[in-house]
């Protein structure tokens, strides 16, 4: 199992899978997998975002590669379910878009630096 934060035990079972480090990898992830899938790691995450959210923001400004491997995991997870937000909060039949642009066509660009 991942390590995550304390409190935050019950989601690590979710890390290996969820808790991808690129857009391009948790995009992937996502489309890739079933809308059953999507939907038990969304319900997962759900009941604690909240409590993900208020632990991350004790460490204001930090870049998230800066973040200590447990918190970076735990933000990984956040950030895989934004991704599976659309998806079931949409009710799509599945876990991506009919006509959608290919996903092996899609390139991802870095973030650009806004400091």
């Amino acid at each position: 199992m991942q390590e995550l934060p304390a409190g935050f035990e019950e989601l690590a079972p979710c890390v290996s899978e969820w808790g991808l480090a690129t857009e391009k990898e948790r995009h992937r992830k996502r489309v890739a997998s079933s809308l059953e899938d999507v939907r038990t790691f969304y319900q997962a995450m759900t009941s604690r975002i909240h409590d993900i959210i208020a632990h991350l923001s004790s460490f204001p400004g930090a870049d998230p590669d800066d973040l200590p491997p447990p918190e970076r995991n735990l933000y990984n997870l956040a950030l895989a379910f934004m991704e599976t937000s659309h998806p079931i909060d949409l009710n799509w039949q599945r876990p991506d878009i009919d006509d959608a642009f290919p996903v092996e066509r899609m390139e991802y660009l870095a973030p650009i630096d806004m400091r």
